[in-house]
């Protein structure tokens, strides 16, 4: 560890100012007061240089903005002020369709980023759009994150020949280096909804890999100083639940009144600490939940702000899945299996409670790029009743457990870096203790258009003070990325003993993988596209140990835009060879494998212009397999309507269907022909599902900081089995007297698994930084004993399984210290 972090800690000496230059902008100072009406009055604004002569992105890259566009650029002491004449000759076209923060829609938009320390791969966003919605980001190297939020100041205003935006974003917000003399990187965009023209004031090329880069500069901001920036969010919360049971009718109510707090604290100009203090994730919207029949973990999407917001440094590598902390309890299954036959859990948490969490993060004037972040979980227990004495006792299944993530990240020349991180999990007692290390790399050259990249992660895990359990995972990569043909090569490989999963997400291991790509793209209108970009890939992949083959395919894709703002686009992959699959039958030593044969994928799709109040997706699937009566269907069609600036609403309906899909079967001991199973036999049922997926999304929003959304989701799966067969060694299926059903033809391993969730939400901004959310929840879930032989049985046994319902009141107001310091005075 030491000569690694000793290799980034003298890189952070270098002074690696990325490509920097074209368009150059004077800021002015401010004399006098500004206020943010969206009119621009005030001389100042006569005063300041303008920014002007924009040019497009798209659709026709490098050509003139079909409209004029003005910008100017104030500051004082304590605010940079941004302000944007955008000329419309229709103005009665510019589309200003209302939604939630963070969201555009059917809307025209302007655009500042600004990369104060010009390393031109870490910048900050600040949008507007023509209905007055406030968007802001922070710009990543290959990514935009829309969860940092920032306070600041915005008006629009619509002189009768376009829109004017007025904005005042405080240095609160930004993170600047200490100079006497300030030069950013900055850029300035535009978008017209109605001719998806996109234009900038630096002209942005799409052919050259980046967005940071391309940016221009500003010059002129003299004497300004990082403020104290320290806010504080606290929250109350109030929540009411209630189960029902059809069964009984019997309902089970309960409340509860929460407090907490957020806080944010900048320790110098560059670096920030964030903590939640007995944090309340109630009010997180549902899981998209699915049945999960095949041998890996499913992971699903984060949507605690708390872990989204801010965590850029944290995910490099893809070691922190941050849906570990505050999971299930990690010890349930083994004290459920040391449970004696009279012994039962009547009581125990769902989920691990989260003490507190904190958050430091950074970057210095150099590019050093640090972070740590560090999460306490409590102990919990499950309580068990002896059924024969009535003694009670409780018993941990969660240890006092903390998880914490380090990052070196430097940016170098040329949009290149390097990045040290290391996650550790210590869990108390003698649990499982896990350390996984990594060393990431990605070098350009001068042109950024050739690139080389990859990573070594190593990963250490105590099962006990004489086991342990080391692994490794390396990658390497290298190609072309910027003009119209790109390619790649990429070769990673995992050890078998490689586990990150305590604090991140690995769905398998064990595979040496090698894929080569090649994509050409259209940037240009040509014939009645607007874009193109097709790609081709071919990938090989072996077992590492054993090194045996597994698979090889050759796919294509491409997406296109037409003229009249349609867009399409699909995927072919074919498998011209016998895929050896070794991991559907759970062996863990990798000592058996399921034949899967030859297959054609085919999967095309089209989206309508969402410009238009009624627009559409649609998209069908098609696999192909080399064995008679087996292959995969599915079909989804998602219209959308929008009544008005104010209300829409989308529908998603899907369908998918799987004909004679093998897949491993756990055999059941009540099962007629379960004494013809010998140990070590591997049982595959030969099966059909059924998938139906239906959602709704609708949101009204009545202003620019308040709006009502549902979300709504109904997901069916059913199982069906048609038959039974033994695994034989050389992969292939062998009849079983196993039948899977007892002697009351019961069919044991079939599944009918129905679930629907609804989030409905009321979100009002009624003070800067500050908001109000009134949430209802419910969950219904069925596992039907038979199945359901259509989608209408489907829905009406659904609703005679128990519900669960929430409704929540939340209030977060945000105190800033400046602000406080202000009022004081």
């Amino acid at each position: 560890m030491r000569p690694a972090l000793l290799f980034v800690l003298l890189l952070s000496v270098i002074n690696c100012l990325a490509q920097v230059g074209g368009k150059k902008i004077i800021a002015t100072p401010l004399v006098g007061n500004i206020n943010i009406d969206g009119k621009l009055n005030e001389a100042a604004w006569f005063d300041a240089m303008p920014g002007e002569d924009f040019v497009q992105r798209s659709p026709n890259p490098g050509a003139a903005a079909s409209q004029k566009t003005q910008v100017r650029v104030l500051y004082s002491s304590k605010s940079i002020f941004v302000s944007a004449y955008c000329h419309d000759t229709l103005p009665q076209s510019i589309s200003r369709q209302l939604s939630k923060r963070d969201q555009v829609d059917n809307a025209d938009w302007f655009y500042v980023a600004i990369c104060p320390y010009r390393d031109g791969q870490n910048g900050t966003a600040f949008s507007v759009t023509a209905a007055g919605v406030q968007l802001d980001l922070k710009l990543l190297p290959d990514d935009e994150d829309f969860t940092w939020d920032a306070v600041w100041k915005s008006a629009i205003s619509f002189p009768g020949d376009g829109w004017i935006v007025e904005m005042e974003i405080p240095y609160s917000a930004l993170r600047f280096p200490l100079s006497d003399m300030q030069t950013w990187s900055i850029n300035f965009g535009r978008n017209i909804r109605r001719l998806r023209e996109e234009s900038w004031w630096n002209p942005i090329n799409p052919a050259i890999d980046g967005f940071l880069n391309q940016s221009g500069q500003i010059e002129g901001i003299r004497d300004i100083k990082s403020p104290l920036r320290l806010s504080i969010n606290p929250y109350l919360s109030a929540y009411l639940q209630w189960d029902k049971d059809p069964e009984t009718e019997f309902n089970q109510k309960s409340s509860s009144l929460n407090g907490g707090m957020d806080i944010k604290y900048g320790i110098n100009d560059a670096f920030t600490i964030d903590m939640t203090l007995i944090p309340d994730f109630g009010q997180t919207r549902f899981d998209n939940k699915i049945l999960n029949v095949s041998p890996f973990e499913i992971q699903y999407a984060e949507n605690r702000n708390f872990f989204t917001e801010g965590t850029e440094l944290f995910t490099k590598g893809n070691l922190f899945y941050s849906r570990r902390i505050g999971s299930e309890p990690y010890d349930l299954e083994k004290v459920e299996g040391q449970l004696s036959p009279v012994e039962t859990i009547v009581k125990y948490p769902l989920q691990n409670r989260l003490i507190n969490a904190l958050k430091l993060s950074g970057r210095t004037k150099k590019g050093l790029g640090i972070g740590v972040f560090n999460a306490v979980e409590a102990r919990s227990f499950a309580h068990i009743v002896n059924g024969e004495t009535g003694q009670v006792k409780d018993v941990t299944i969660n240890p006092l457990t903390n998880y914490s993530v380090a990052v070196l990240d430097q940016n170098l020349k040329n949009n290149s870096s390097i990045t040290l991180l290391n996650t550790n999990v210590s869990r108390t007692g003698s649990n499982n203790n896990a350390n996984v290390s990594s060393l990431l790399y990605n070098l350009r050259n001068k042109k950024n258009d050739y690139y080389t990249g990859g990573h070594i992660k190593y990963s250490n895990k105590r099962l006990s003070s004489s086991d342990i359990k080391e692994g490794y995972n390396m990658n390497l990569a290298a190609g072309k990325n910027s003009g119209k043909f790109t390619y790649e090569a990429n070769y990673q490989i995992s050890s078998p003993d490689f586990d990150p999963n305590d604090l991140g997400y690995l769905a398998f291991t064990n595979y040496k993988f090698l894929n080569l790509s090649g994509e050409y793209s259209a940037f240009k209108p040509f014939w009645k596209f607007n874009e193109l970009q097709t790609s081709i890939e071919f990938d090989y992949n072996r077992l590492y140990k054993p090194d045996h083959f597994t698979a090889a395919s050759i796919s294509a894709r491409f997406f296109a835009t037409t003229t009249k703002f349609h867009a399409m686009g699909g995927s072919y992959k074919y498998v011209p060879v016998k895929t050896f699959d070794y991991f559907e039958p759970r062996s863990s030593d990798f000592s058996r494998y399921l034949l899967v044969p030859e297959k054609i994928s085919l999967n095309p799709w089209i989206s309508s212009d969402y410009s238009k109040k009624f627009a559409i997706d649609m998209g069908v699937g098609f696999d192909y397999f080399a064995e008679y009566g087996r292959k995969s269907n599915n079909f989804y069609v998602s219209p959308r309507y929008r009544f008005s600036d104010k209300f829409k609403i989308i529908l998603h309906q899907g369908w998918k269907w799987l004909y004679n899909n093998p897949g491993f079967v756990r055999p059941n001991i009540s099962a007629v022909g379960y004494a013809s199973i010998n140990t070590g036999d591997i049982v595959i049922g030969q099966r059909n599902l059924r998938i139906v997926e239906s959602r709704i999304s609708a949101e009204y929003a009545f202003n620019n900081k308040m709006a009502i959304t549902l979300e709504a989701r109904q997901y069916w799966n059913t199982i069906q089995y048609r038959q039974f067969k033994l695994l034989a060694a050389d992969g292939n299926l062998i009849p079983t007297e196993y039948l899977g059903r007892n002697d009351v033809e019961k069919h044991l391993h079939d599944i009918d698994f129905n679930i629907m969730n609804i989030d409905l939400s009321y979100s009002w901004r009624f003070a800067p930084g500050s908001d109000l959310f009134i949430v209802y929840k419910q969950f219904i879930q069925g596992n039907e004993e038979q199945i359901n032989i259509d989608y209408p049985s489907a829905i009406r046994g659904l609703f005679a399984n128990s519900e669960s319902n929430n409704i929540s009141l939340r209030i977060v107001y945000y105190l800033d210290y400046q602000m406080i310091k202000k009022r004081a005075k």
